[in-house]
Order: structure tokens, then sequence, then C-alpha cells
């Protein structure tokens, strides 16, 4: 609407404002970006920042996906379908790149899945209908989708190549056991080399946090604990496909798929930004469901079947 552009568009020099939806619990935090000859002001809701709220639509979006495609009553079907078309529009106006990327090769992979089933191939309208969706949302923004992938960020993407220079410096100076919990901040400037005159780094000035949670886990807990998290999320994600591909119930199989994928964007969103892997919804409750999964997928059998 003309409304939500206004809120979004800002000519140069003059000040972005949120959406107006205090009473929502919508966040003061302003966060503008320079594009050409205007600014855009990126909608962060009720999680603040944008990039938090591009990361939680993109760890929900897959799901509400999976239930546009699924078996499901045709209100819950038009509700999902209403979910991805409103979380579609939310996740344009974060601005945030990866967040983007994450949502458009989970729906890939998504109708890849089901295109790979022969018994469910026939699926092309809901799949049509989704691209629709996806469509309209971007042709409403698409010179501010151009811009924000052309136009200068003023330096947020070369940063993040000196956050991961500087990281890898304290990872091999402390392989085993980190710099500690929470100390990534307080230490990262010792193992900078560029160096300003006030004895600075620039990424110490600039860009404090490593934008990328694997890095800050490694950096901040050592190798061996990246190295177990790697682990945890690869048994988890096995444990899920093979659920998905034992359970009859069409609903769980799409439900369980949507999850993996909701899980695979938020950590594919997050080796791009920082996080905290203890305040991640979808590293407990996607991965709890999906461990979970085999008892799920047991109890769907007959009673004389099931498991004592």
């Amino acid at each position: 609407s003309g409304e939500t552009a206004s809120c979004v568009t800002r000519q140069a020099g003059s000040p972005g404002k949120p959406l107006g939806l205090g009473f929502f619990g919508e966040r003061r935090s302003a966060k503008e970006g320079e594009l050409s000859a205007s600014k855009v002001f990126r909608i962060g809701g009720t999680l603040g920042h944008p990039n938090s709220l591009g990361a939680y639509i993109a760890g929900v979006l897959p799901v509400m996906m999976a239930m546009c495609l699924a078996t499901v009553p045709k209100r819950l079907r038009m509700l999902a379908m209403a979910a991805c078309a409103g979380g579609s529009v939310a996740l344009v106006l974060s601005f945030s790149r990866s967040a983007w990327v994450a949502a458009a090769l989970c729906f890939v992979l998504l109708v890849a899945w089901l295109l790979a089933d022969r018994a469910r191939r026939n699926r092309v309208l809901p799949i049509a209908l989704i691209s629709v969706v996806i469509c309209l949302a971007l042709g409403a923004f698409a010179p501010l989708i151009k811009a924000r992938w052309t136009d200068d960020d003023n330096g947020s993407t070369v940063s993040r190549f000196s956050q991961f220079r500087v990281t890898g410096e304290m990872i091999r100076a402390h392989p085993w056991l980190g710099v500690g919990l929470n100390h990534y901040t307080s230490a990262v400037h010792l193992h900078e080399t560029y160096v300003t005159d006030n004895k600075r780094g620039m990424v110490y000035l600039m860009e404090g946090r490593v934008h990328n949670v694997l890095l800050m886990t490694a950096a901040e807990s050592g190798i061996p604990i990246l190295v177990w998290l790697g682990w945890f999320l690869g048994t988890i994600a096995w444990t899920g496909w093979r659920s998905i591909g034992r359970s009859r119930d069409e609903l769980v199989r799409f439900a369980l798929m949507g999850m993996l994928l909701g899980l695979f964007a938020r950590i594919l969103h997050d080796t791009f930004h920082t996080g905290n892997l203890a305040l991640n919804p979808y590293l407990w409750v996607f991965t709890a469901i999906l461990a979970a999964s085999p008892r799920i997928v047991a109890a769907e059998r007959a009673p004389s079947e099931a498991p004592v």
C-alpha cells in the first residue's frame, strides 16, 4: 500500500520511522540503509533488529509453505497461504539479504522434495499459488530489492571478511577452550593486525562481534564445542529426515519437512549475522520436535504394531 511504501522509502535527509504499530509491541529502534538517492527503513517488528526479524521469518516461512502443500482442511491451507503472503512482505521489508537467500533456497528444496515423490507431483496448483505470492511480494518492492543487492552498503559486506580473518586468529590462538563465553568483544582487539591511530583495529571499532554464529562459537568455546555442535545438528537432521521417509501421515511428513528446512534456514542466516545459540528458538524447539519424530512416527502405527 502507499502508506507502507511511504514508511519504507524516505528521501535523503529525512528521518525514517517505524510503522506506528506500537500497540502490537513494535520496537522503536530504527535502522536505515543508504540506497542510491534514498533511504530505506528496515522494519524490525517486535524483534527490534531487522536481521532478527528476517531470521525469524526465514525459519517460520518453510513451515507455512509446507502447510500450503499438505493435504489439510481448506481453511488451514488458506490460513497458511495468508501467512506466506504476509510473511513474504515482512521478509522483503526486513531487507536482510541472508534471510532472503535462506527462504528462497528452502522453497526450492521443498519443491524439489515434493516433485521427487511421484505420488505428489499433482500439487502443481499450490506450488503455483505460493510462487505467485512470492513474485507479487518481490515485484512490489523490486526497485528497493535491486538497490539492496547492487548499491553501496557502506562496507557492511566487506566488514564480514575482516571479522572472519580476526576470528580465525582468535581460534588459532585459543583452539581448545576459546577466549571464554561472552568475552569475544573484550578480546577481539588483541588479535587484530589492522591498527589505527588510537591502536584499535577496524573490526573492534566498527563491527565488534563476528557475523557468523559458528565462528563465534569456536572463538568463545573452542573447536571441540564447534565439532560437537556440528555433530548435534547433523544427528538431528538425519533423525528428522528418516522420520519424514517413514511417516505414513502426510501432515506429519510436511510439518517435519517444514521444520527441518526452517532449522536449516536459521543456521544459514546466522552464518552471516551475529546470533546467540542459547536464545535461538529454532535450535531448541525445532530440534526437540525432530529428535522426538521417531516416537511420533511410531505412534502412527496400529495398536498391535506399536512398540511396548
